[in-house]
């Protein structure tokens, strides 16, 4: 099949439009872009073709591992943009769009953390037992690293307060931020789901790449046209919307899987 060329409209005399200065882009996004973290999200293959495995302690049953990540800045826009109720459940809640330099390559799910900026949020998870050793260790996942613990509450019964655990009863765990151990008596014998409200960086995975390529040209010293890659953008929605809490685990250590 033979493939026809579109005739251009004339140029002579139209002025050149090739002039967007990347390098100095660059700079304004390095010097006042937010400070975040980029890291790859890898499709975990524990799933075998149903679900992911709920006891994989490299994707805590949520299907996605993320790898080699890597500091670096963009510029975040369009926050909450486009925020709309249907049929009674958020939609585009917490959906950013963000722009990376073009050396940042990025795909669907990966991740994006907000270094300097903080989020709050209260979750209901089910308590966790594992044995380490001889001892009974007790705690909960939650959906983002844990920077601080601002309550955790039990359910005592339909007509009793609820049992608020002092901060001598529970503590964010050394190797795993995400994982807060609890212990005491009100907690040894509980069965039910408890509340935590804590403070987190904020965090995003990307959904979607409407600019996964921008190029443009430029024209060196001796005249001659060149094509340069600019900046890409994404859309990024807040994790908790995407991965939900974190399904299981099996001892109190994520598995590194990075390379770089």
């Amino acid at each position: 099949m033979t493939i026809r060329t579109q005739t251009p409209p004339s140029l002579i005399g139209k002025p050149s439009v090739d002039l967007f200065f990347k390098d100095d882009f660059e700079a304004a996004l390095w010097t006042n872009g937010y400070q975040v973290k980029l890291e790859s999200a890898i499709a975990c293959p524990c799933n075998t073709g149903s679900a992911p495995s709920p006891s994989c302690s490299n994707c805590l049953g949520t299907g996605w591992v993320f790898v080699n990540p890597i500091e670096t800045r963009a510029f975040i826009t369009s926050i909450n943009r486009s925020t709309k109720y249907k049929d009674w459940s958020p939609e585009m809640v917490g959906t950013i769009a963000a722009t990376f330099m073009r050396t940042n390559r990025f795909s669907f799910m990966d991740k994006i953390t907000l270094l300097k900026n903080y989020g709050v949020i209260s979750e209901t998870l089910p308590i966790r037992r594992v044995m380490v050793g001889v001892t009974e260790k007790i705690f909960v996942i939650c959906t983002y690293k844990v920077i601080e613990v601002e309550s955790v509450f039990l359910f005592a019964g339909d007509n009793s307060s609820l049992v608020k655990l002092t901060s001598a009863q529970f503590a964010i765990d050394g190797s795993n931020q995400a994982v807060i151990n609890l212990s005491g008596t009100p907690v040894a014998t509980y069965d039910g789901k408890v509340s935590v409200t804590y403070t987190h960086n904020v965090t995003y995975n990307i959904v979607d790449i409407p600019h996964d390529m921008r190029m443009s040209w430029d024209t060196d010293h001796n005249g001659t046209q060149n094509i340069h890659e600019l900046p890409i953008q994404c859309i990024a929605r807040k994790s908790a919307y995407e991965l939900g809490t974190a399904s299981n685990v099996i001892d109190n250590n994520l598995r590194n899987n990075s390379w770089k």
